[in-house]
C-alpha cells in the first residue's frame, strides 16, 4: 500500500480494505452528537479510498440495554471477520470509557496480533500493530481522560439523586400505575409523580384479587386477559414475577424505596 499524506499524520491508501465505523454516545447530553460523529467518520474513510467497503453503526447507549449492547456485538463481528480490517472512530473517548472493559481489551489484542487498526481521526491517531510508544501514550492517555469524564458524570448523578431524595423526589421511572408528570410553575419546570389514569383500574384490581386470596399467577392472567399493560416503552404484558414486585412495592402506600 502506499503512502500518502493525511491530515496531520501518514496513513495508508485503504482501498479495498473493510472498514467499520461506529459513532457512539454514552451521556443522553450527546446525541445531538451524533450525525456530526457520522459526518466525520463518512469523510475520513472517503479520504483513505475505503468508502465502498465501509459499514457504519450508529447508536445511543443512553437508553435502552439492546443499545449498551450493540458495542459488544459489533466488536464480536469485527473479530469473526476473517481478513484484515480497520475500526473507525471519531476520537479516543468515542472507544471507551473503561479501560478495562471486556470489549476494549478484545479490540487491543486484535490489533497486537495485525487483524485490526484503530483509526481516530479527529486525534490525528492510527493505532497499529507496531506502533510507537508515542501513539500508545497517546492512545493510553485518551483512554484514562475518557475514564476520568465517566468517573465525573457517575459523581454528578449521585449528587443529583441525594437532592432528588432529600426533597423527597422519586429519582427515577413511576411504577406501573403511575407516571412522571413536568409542568411549570411561575417560570420554573417542576416534576411530580401521579396516578396513571388508563392503568389505575388494574391496580386496584390487582391488589383486590391479592386480597381474594389469589395467587400472583392467576391475578397476571386475568389482567392480561382484560388488557393490562406495563409502562415501558414496548408495553409488553404483565408478568406473575412483575405483579408480586408490584404488590409488595411499598411505593403503593406511599413509601418510596430507592
Amino acid at each position: 500500500r502506499k503512502l500518502t499524506k493525511m491530515s496531520n499524520f501518514e496513513t495508508r491508501n485503504y482501498e479495498g480494505v473493510k472498514a467499520y465505523k461506529i459513532a457512539r454516545v454514552s451521556d443522553p447530553r450527546q446525541t445531538d452528537a451524533l450525525p456530526a460523529q457520522e459526518l466525520r467518520l463518512n469523510a475520513y474513510t472517503d479520504r483513505i479510498k475505503c468508502s465502498d467497503t465501509s459499514e457504519l453503526y450508529m447508536f445511543d447507549e443512553t437508553a435502552f440495554k439492546e443499545d449498551r449492547q450493540k458495542f459488544q456485538k459489533i466488536v464480536q463481528t469485527i473479530a469473526e471477520y476473517p481478513d484484515f480490517c480497520i475500526v473507525v472512530f471519531d476520537k479516543i473517548d468515542r472507544f471507551t470509557r473503561d479501560a478495562s472493559s471486556e470489549v476494549v481489551q478484545v479490540l487491543k489484542h486484535l490489533v497486537k496480533q495485525g487483524r485490526i487498526e484503530l483509526h481516530f481521526p479527529s486525534d490525528n491517531l492510527v493505532y497499529h500493530k507496531n506502533s510507537p510508544a508515542s501513539d500508545k501514550t497517546r492512545l493510553g492517555m485518551g483512554m484514562v481522560f475518557g475514564e476520568y469524564y465517566s468517573s465525573a458524570i457517575s459523581d454528578n448523578v449521585k449528587r443529583k439523586i441525594e437532592h432528588k431524595l432529600s426533597v423527597g423526589e422519586f429519582p427515577g421511572k413511576a411504577p406501573v400505575g403511575y407516571k412522571n408528570v413536568k409542568y411549570e410553575v411561575d417560570g420554573k419546570e417542576e416534576k411530580n409523580i401521579v396516578p396513571d389514569q388508563s392503568r389505575r383500574y388494574y391496580i386496584v384490581k390487582a391488589f383486590d384479587l391479592r386480597l381474594d386470596g389469589n395467587s400472583f399467577r392467576t391475578i397476571a392472567k386475568i389482567l392480561r386477559e382484560e388488557g393490562f399493560r406495563s409502562n415501558t416503552k414496548k408495553q409488553g404484558i404483565v408478568g406473575q414475577s412483575q405483579i408480586e414486585t408490584m404488590l409488595k412495592n411499598p411505593f403503593y402506600y406511599g413509601v418510596m424505596r430507592y
